[in-house]
């Protein structure tokens, strides 16, 4: 965005000559907004002149410059009319016309036709010229949480505060007019006579509309339409300028229509019905959607509410009678339909930064003005019917030992109420005896967006007195031994299964997919819902990370092989207590062969060694989960405490998922964490070798693994270990099983020598083939 300090200093008592500009974008950058870009433009008037048309042929126009007392030839243009007054410059190469390039603009397009007096055509006109200016380019990102900032008055409400110039007062800028109230409908009068509505009053806060019953649309004014080139807005026309000037001025969109362009007299602020269009005034034609507001007559819509008028309605050089209307809007409405539509203007820009509600009025007032100011002959009867309520100022109340602890300095009373006051804050400071209460009314420009907690007003204190001027100190954060414990063994479970289980980490949604539990027919039956779903297919909390395991071995079912290990959160309901657990899950897939038992069983058993918890593998003696196979899946114990389960899929279920074989576990990790760990003791290195003996057998099925290592351990202390090798089972076998283990024997104080290990085989299967297996 560009503004121009000349324009800026309009609304200030005092001269932008009189600083230093250099201080003044210094100063700014710091406290305000920061400054991309100040630019020093002169124009020279020299070789400029204002002509009046007083012939027009097909090949040239004769003008005539008062100020020189010469008539030229000038080259054709569109827009010239006999008696029109327009800027011609003289160069090296003749006479030609002025553009709005020779005026530091970045638009293209020549100076329109402009409005002067006689006596001014004789080059007066020069005297009152801004010859310099300083034009000032603001990033919009730096300044999108202001509103207020949009404008050249918010711009001089901070350089006159830090600059210590007194803001000009707003009633020397506006006209007088009586205001009429309404809700949000006003008839019409015999002197008013149009109508106004809101219908939509969610997304049209305001609307406030003057009716003129005569104007003059005449040419712009020549010292107007050089401040709008400026700041890179055509020129057009007086009444055109006028509205953008103001949009510039105070941050108020502003829209003229041709009164006798509106049907009925009405003019509505409604949604758009389905197939209706609309012309704008840059000639697309586009059709509306229910979900757009626009401002409507008693027949079709005339405008793209808050972006851009309708070309029918527009004010034209015929125009002698119109219509103006001020309004707010919901910021989320026009963004919508501004992306929409791509198309985006200075009032779009500034009514989606959630604009004062209370100024529209304000942006009419200041129209009425600058017509006076422009002695632009027009009737009215001054009586602005405004609909929608005012809103009231936010009050605020903060300590001053607070802004104190906040910023970090130490501040006096005057500086605070000060500081705010000249932004235009009310202030009251009140002592309580334990220190002084400031109560703060927040003006209406800054509370739509900016100013809203005691915190902010922390911000306009602490930018004033200088982010510069803060002493530098780090803070100081006090150091406390913490248990991260829990943190490393996190850390380590995911090191185990992802380098050491070669499985891959997922992070599913926290509510079931309704379509996959559809898929596999299950439902859970103690979950706990969400008030407010995302959606329709997600309103359920997880009570297991299985199903969402399962479904992402579905969207890799290309792989032929896939692991997968996910650290969530479940959530189960039990008599109406919803108790969240965190849960580890595991799942490790094969396409085209069974996945081993036994592999993965020592998988998990390498990870509860990481968890430093010694786990025993009993037969389910409750009810598990439909997805574990009924004969191979164990429950997972310390001591007697049940800390998850592992096992194989049932096959019957997997079936609605994917081809192939699976394995999988689940652990409650809030009991595995309540658990007392075992230390883990260094024991020194055995002097003597170790022998490791494999027994083969015959097992009942009804003889778990466990029962075979708990006999294999308590046959001799010399035997330290066992483990299982192998275990086997094969159809015709209907009620046996073979297994093979392999146990470790060690004497502490001597090399084992063989009739003392052939007796520990002896005893070891001695002790089995009592327990009814038969030694192969």
């Amino acid at each position: 965005m560009k503004l121009s300090l000349a324009w800026i200093f309009d609304h200030l008592l005092g001269s932008w000559k009189d600083f230093d500009i250099n201080d003044i974008v210094n100063q700014c950058t710091l406290k305000v907004a920061e400054i991309d870009q100040c630019q020093k433009i002169t124009t020279d008037l020299s070789a400029i002149t204002l002509v009046r048309v007083i012939d027009i042929t097909s090949d040239a126009i004769k003008v005539l410059s008062p100020e020189w007392n010469k008539e030229f030839e000038m080259p054709v243009r569109s827009d010239a009319e006999v008696g029109s007054c327009y800027l011609a410059k003289k160069s090296e190469s003749g006479i030609s016309w002025v553009l709005l390039t020779d005026w530091h603009s970045a638009k293209d397009g020549l100076v329109p036709a402009v409005h002067v007096d006689d006596m001014a055509m004789m080059g007066s006109w020069k005297d009152a010229f801004e010859v310099e200016d300083y034009i000032l380019e603001i990033d919009n990102v730096a300044i999108t949480n202001r509103p207020d900032l949009w404008c050249h008055r918010g711009f001089a409400r901070e350089i006159g505060a830090f600059l210590n110039i007194p803001l000009k007062p707003l009633e020397l800028l506006l006209s007088d007019a009586t205001v009429e109230s309404h809700e949000h409908f006003s008839s019409s009068t015999a002197s008013q006579p149009f109508s106004f509505e809101i219908q939509d009053q969610a997304q049209c806060k305001r609307f406030a509309g003057l009716y003129f019953s005569s104007i003059a649309c005449r040419p712009s004014s020549l010292l107007m339409a050089h401040r709008l080139a400026k700041v890179d807005v055509r020129p057009i026309n007086t009444i055109v300028d006028i509205t953008n000037f103001v949009t510039f001025d105070m941050s108020q969109p502003l829209h003229a229509f041709d009164a006798k362009k509106i049907h009925g007299n009405k003019l509505i602020q409604r949604c758009a019905k389905a197939g209706e269009t609309v012309t704008l005034l840059d000639g697309q034609t586009i059709e509306l959607t229910p979900q757009n507001l626009i401002v409507a007559d008693a027949k079709k819509p005339v405008a793209l509410a808050g972006i851009m008028g309708g070309k029918e309605s527009g004010v034209h050089d015929y125009t002698n009678a119109i219509v103006l209307e001020a309004a707010n809007y919901q910021a989320s409405a026009i963004r919508k339909t501004s992306t929409q539509y791509k198309i985006r203007s200075e009032a779009s820009a500034r009514f989606e930064k959630s604009l004062d509600p209370n100024q529209n009025v304000l942006g009419i007032l200041r129209f009425v003005k600058l017509l006076e100011d422009e002695k632009v002959p027009f009737a009215t009867n001054f009586e602005i019917q405004s609909l929608g309520k005012e809103v009231s100022p936010l009050e605020l109340q903060i300590s001053h030992a607070e802004i104190e602890s906040k910023v970090g300095v130490t501040l006096s009373k005057d500086f605070i109420v000060a500081t705010l006051t000249v932004l235009e804050f009310g202030v009251t400071a009140q002592d309580q005896g334990d220190g002084i209460m400031y109560s703060i009314v927040v003006p209406t420009f800054r509370s739509t967006k900016d100013v809203t907690i005691p915190e902010d007003i922390i911000e306009e204190v602490s930018r004033f007195y200088g982010y510069s001027t803060i002493p530098l100190e780090l803070p100081a954060i006090p150091l406390n031994v913490s248990d991260l414990s829990r943190v490393t063994i996190v850390r380590a479970i995911k090191q185990q299964l992802a380098f050491g289980s070669d499985a891959y980490e997922v992070q599913n949604y926290p509510c079931f997919d309704e379509q996959f539990l559809t898929t596999i027919k299950w439902s859970p039956d103690t979950f706990a819902s969400l008030k407010n779903p995302i959606s329709e297919n997600a309103y359920r909390l997880v009570t297991s990370l299985i199903p969402h395991l399962c479904k992402n071995i579905t969207q890799n079912t290309k792989e032929s092989s896939l692991r997968f290990f996910e650290m969530n959160s479940t959530w189960q309901r039990k008599n109406d207590v919803v108790k969240e657990t965190l849960t580890l899950s595991g799942i490790f897939y094969a396409k085209d062969q069974n996945v081993s038992f036994i592999d993965i069983k020592q998988q998990i058993q390498k990870l509860c060694a990481v968890l430093k918890v010694s786990e025993t593998w009993h037969k389910p003696e409750i009810a598990m989960p439909v997805w574990c196979h009924p004969y191979q899946t164990a429950v997972l114990k310390v001591d007697d405490t049940i800390i998850g389960y592992a096992g194989k899929i049932d096959p019957t279920f997997f079936l609605r998922i994917a081809d192939g074989d699976a394995f999988i576990f689940e652990f409650d990790m809030d009991t595995v964490f309540s658990l007392k760990k075992h230390e883990t003791a260094f024991k020194p290195l055995a002097k003597y070798p170790e022998t490791s003996l494999d027994i083969s057998m015959l097992v009942p099925l009804t003889i778990t693994v466990q029962d075979i290592v708990s006999v294999i351990k308590n046959v001799d202390n010399k035997i330290v270990a066992v483990d299982l090798l192998d275990v086997f089972q094969k159809p015709d076998w209907v009620d046996q099983k073979s297994v093979t283990c392999r146990f470790i024997a060690r004497d502490e104080n001597k090399t084992l020598e063989k009739q003392e290990i052939d007796a520990l085989y002896n005893a070891v299967a001695s002790q089995l083939t009592a327990k009814g297996i038969q030694i192969r």
